[in-house]
């Protein structure tokens, strides 16, 4: 008979590996002495973006990315993570969170995350967050 936590385990990572197939674009935040109200109202800002965050520990996180075969961010997974996700444009997300650990430095380490399937390191998603949004991008392009 299997145990209640790895039954308990095992379904967070089945939870996790579903949300970011669902939702492919993934940022990986280091988690300091990050308190359950910066938690929340990071997870304010990040869903007027459509954004999800959501903090795992680190054996989920490597077991999730391992089935969705996302080994090349195994690397940014060192001890308590967040990971931001959503199916939408990173710009602004890569923006919220770069705000978000300006003003709780102690708090939250962004890590580096994975877009449209190419690897970003932290110092890569600060020029992301520097770029306009992709609408305002595309009527550059255009007028």
């Amino acid at each position: 008979m299997a145990k209640v936590g790895r039954l308990l385990k095992e379904h967070m990572v089945e939870e996790l590996t579903r949300q970011l197939s669902e939702q492919p674009q993934v940022f990986v935040a280091r988690v300091g002495r990050l308190t359950a109200l910066g938690a929340d109202e990071l997870r304010r800002k990040l869903h007027a973006s459509r954004a999800t965050f959501q903090m795992v520990k680190r054996r989920i996180g490597l077991r999730t990315f391992e089935q969705l075969q996302l080994n090349d961010m195994a690397a940014f997974l060192q001890g308590s993570v967040g990971l931001v996700s959503t199916a939408g444009d990173p710009t602004p997300i890569a923006k919220e969170l770069m705000e978000f650990v300006a003003s709780h430095q102690d708090q939250l380490t962004l890590c580096g995350a994975r877009i449209d399937g190419e690897v970003l390191d932290a110092r890569r998603v600060e020029v992301l967050a520097k770029l306009p949004s992709r609408p305002v991008l595309l009527a550059e392009v255009v007028g």
